[in-house]
């Protein structure tokens, strides 16, 4: 396995704008989560999208971290003289973890305004078992990336690679079946909604993907399956 981040962990303790970068990739994680867990609960607990702040303006804050982190990462690298050092490669991984991250809050404001436009909290009907599956993998897996990925821990980051797999496909297989109209009796509006927040949630569940691979994989390989999961999805020995 690849310890993308083996580089920061032996600069802790020092004033270094890498570690500094990386720090602040983890704001940029937490303040997510917040954004997609309270988006999702707006959605499918209240009737009028409550949540407890503005959500735009913490999209702006992720925003502003993640300029920041790009800052903090070339002047590091190019004001430094780092360039030609191993410092390049986690600082490469970070620029590609904020670009998730962003991506993540994104689709929790999109969340958000679902549950402002839906009339009432989503029940999703026949499909409500199913999706409160999905829901609560893509919640749980949330935490899982940033525990693995501030541990840099490979053996976590696989596990989640494999414990994960198959939400994506789950999440199409449950669009199809609402476009086929095979899902029984639901409103026009709750299928739509419903449709919505299930490519919102399998979109997060790829972002998260994505970064949970920079903890395994060199950066040209980030967002890619590991060679040995991929054969084993394929039935390789």
């Amino acid at each position: 396995m690849f310890d993308m981040f083996k580089t920061i962990k032996e600069l802790w303790g020092k004033d270094n704008l890498l570690v500094t970068a990386y720090e602040n990739a983890f704001k940029m994680l937490s303040e997510g989560l917040s954004m997609f867990s309270e988006s999702v609960k707006s959605l499918r607990e209240s009737d009028v999208g409550k949540i407890d702040f503005n959500i735009y303006d913490k999209d702006i804050q992720i925003n502003k971290l993640q300029r920041r982190v790009r800052k903090q990462i070339v002047t590091h690298v190019a004001v430094g003289g780092y360039a030609g050092s191993a410092d390049v490669a986690p600082g490469l991984a970070l620029t590609s973890i904020i670009i998730d991250v962003e991506r993540i809050a994104d689709y929790a404001k999109n969340i958000w305004e679902l549950a402002v436009a839906h009339p009432k909290k989503l029940q999703c009907g026949p499909l409500e078992q199913e999706v409160s599956f999905v829901e609560k993998a893509v919640k749980d897996k949330f935490q899982r990336v940033i525990d693995a990925l501030r541990e840099t821990d490979d053996g976590a980051a696989s596990a989640i690679l494999h414990d994960y797999q198959e939400v994506s496909k789950h999440c199409d297989r449950l669009v199809e079946k609402l476009i086929k109209d095979e899902v029984g009796e639901m409103s026009q509006g709750d299928a739509v909604a419903t449709a919505l927040y299930i490519r919102y949630l399998k979109r997060v569940n790829g972002h998260l993907t994505n970064i949970t691979t920079s903890v395994i994989n060199p950066f040209h390989r980030i967002g890619f399956q590991p060679k040995e999961i991929r054969d084993a999805q394929r039935g390789k020995k």
